[in-house]
This record gives structure tokens, sequence and C-alpha cells, in this order.
């Protein structure tokens, strides 16, 4: 069974399940849900893991919603099964740090639609 543990994702302070992620490391990345800003790349995934599951050191599951926390507990335990390190973590979750390291993500610019320029 995996480590599980609930809070930030920072590689500067210890991790909630005692250990310090490395620069090295593999980290997937889950949603329980896609949204227009959920990243598109190799190590994104959304809900339950694939068939073909990609080597990884740690999963990072990201709730962004309230109404979502009960699935990226659940999403938590599924990923737990088939790999060692899995952090839960989010706006949700009520981690008020940054939830992603910088160099995880790629920033993408969000540009407010006509309507909502006012």
């Amino acid at each position: 069974m995996a480590k599980i543990g609930v809070g930030m994702y920072s590689a500067a302070s210890p991790d909630p399940c005692g250990e310090i992620a490395t620069d090295d490391a593999t980290i997937l990345r889950v949603f329980p849900r896609r949204t227009s800003l959920t990243p598109r790349d190799p190590l994104a995934f959304v809900g339950d893991p694939p068939l073909i599951r990609p080597q990884a050191d740690e999963v990072h599951i990201s709730v962004a919603f309230t109404w979502d926390v009960e699935e990226g507990k659940r999403l938590a335990q599924s990923w737990g099964q088939y790999y060692p390190m899995v952090r839960l973590g989010g706006p949700a979750i009520g981690i008020s740090d940054d939830i992603h390291q910088p160099r995880l993500r790629q920033l993408l610019p969000v540009v407010p639609c006509a309507r909502e320029r006012g």
C-alpha cells in the first residue's frame, strides 16, 4: 500500500509522508475532472489510473473544487495501489500555498472573453 499524504507539494519543505521530494523525481499529476485549465501532457491524468501506467516516483492529486474532495480521496486510494507515494492537495483541500512546483507545469495565460471584460 502506498503512503498517502495530504498537504503541500513543495519540495522545499518535508512532505506530509515524512520524505522530501527530489528535483529529479518523476511526478504524475492527477485531477478529478477535466476543465479548460487541466494540463494536457503525458504526465497529467484525469480520473482513475490507465491500464498502461507510466513509471513514476510520486503521484500528486490536485483537487480544485470542494465537491471533488471525496473523489480526490478515492483517487488517492486508487492510484496508491500502483505507486509508492501519493499526495492529495489543492485549493479544495485547504492548502493556502501554491500546490504545484513551478517546474512541473507550464503557466498558461488566462484571458477573459469579451463578455467578462465588461
